[in-house]
């Protein structure tokens, strides 16, 4: 019997070849996935590139910079701009901000440092004006990515007394011009000088505290200036949608604030409280909180206006009020028998 052996070879020829298209294409959907893979990274790189905040020419005042937390994020962010950039230290120290300066230059090189020297406790939209323009003014017509302004210059007040012994009108002035009037009267000639042309995207950053949100025993005014600030920024971030508005909580630092109020509050367990935090190490440090800030700012997911903090999530009050107003229908209604606002459950 005679065997078609061209017939078998062809047979076997065909199923060779069948399985040579069928790796060619295997291979061929392989290597188009790693490029698929290769492009979506390069595109998400590319994304939050084009999302960031940080590594782009940016002119940044930062109020408060002479030490502390505002000292650290000047250092922090002075790494993280692209150069050209422009940064702006604002304080009383005008000593400490040349030390501040130096540091930023022997880091970053690329970068242009101004010293601005301002008493934040006498604001006035006119001084603020007359400080920031000759700086801004250096390099005429120079188009920024970004312009942003850092609101961290606070004090502690008079924790060396309850609440109900603050009677001196002048002091309770004096500290709100400081820590709440300045910060508005800055913050809006800052805007001004930086209109809606002179940088693509404009930034605000609201150093606020969770002493906004928590009854913290000799606290009173510290609370109730962060207080104010917050919602200041809550409704700016509301009627200007093209300012970006971040108010951030570092949380409890080691600070000279903090050894402040360890030394001078007259609650004895808020200074068992400091005194165990300082040497236990629980609290944060300043360049730990300064990077979880540029975390933020490289990241820019924050939803404008809202209260974030160190541990990398929205403040938590928020939401609970929200489910709180959610279940319980609660609504504001004025009651015309008592002359006053009450509030009614549904």
């Amino acid at each position: 019997m005679h065997c078609n052996t061209n017939k078998y070879a062809s047979i076997q020829l065909d199923h060779e070849s069948e399985e040579r298209n069928i790796l060619k294409a295997a291979l061929s959907g392989y290597h188009q996935s790693i490029y698929d893979f290769k492009l979506n990274c390069l595109e998400a790189d590319l994304c939050r590139i084009i999302m960031s905040l940080l590594g782009k020419k940016t002119l940044c005042l930062i109020a408060g910079a002479s030490r502390g937390i505002g000292r650290a994020i000047s250092l922090a962010i002075g790494s993280c701009l692209a150069e050209d950039s422009d940064i702006i230290l604002m304080s009383r120290d005008k000593s400490a901000l040349e030390n501040v300066k130096r540091e930023i230059l022997r880091k970053s090189p690329g970068v242009f440092v101004y010293i601005c020297q301002c008493d934040l406790s006498k604001p006035s939209q006119e001084t603020f004006m007359d400080c920031l323009r000759p700086l801004m003014n250096l390099r005429p017509n120079n188009h920024y990515d970004v312009s942003m302004v850092i609101h961290n210059a606070a004090s502690i007040g008079p924790i060396d007394r309850p609440a109900l012994k603050l009677m001196n009108s002048e002091e309770l002035t004096n500290y709100f011009d400081l820590n709440l009037t300045s910060t508005i009267l800055l913050n809006n000639a800052f805007f001004q000088l930086c209109e809606k042309d002179f940088s693509t995207e404009r930034v605000c950053v609201n150093i606020t505290s969770g002493a906004a949100y928590h009854a913290i025993k000799s606290l009173h005014l510290y609370s109730a200036a962060k207080a104010a600030r917050d919602a200041f920024f809550r409704v700016l971030a509301t009627e200007e949608p093209g300012i970006r508005v971040l108010s951030f909580n570092p949380g409890p630092v080691v600070t000279d604030m903090q050894v402040e109020i360890y030394s001078r509050t007259f609650d004895s367990d808020i200074k068992m409280w400091s005194r165990d935090g300082m040497q236990n190490q629980t609290f944060q440090t300043c360049d730990y909180v300064a990077n979880k800030l540029m975390e933020y700012l490289r990241e820019n997911t924050f939803q404008s206006g809202l209260f974030y903090d160190a541990k990398d999530q929205l403040y938590i009050m928020q939401k609970q009020n929200q489910k709180l107003a959610s279940e319980a229908k609660v609504v504001l209604a004025w009651d015309r028998t008592r002359d006053h606002l009450r509030v009614k459950q549904m």
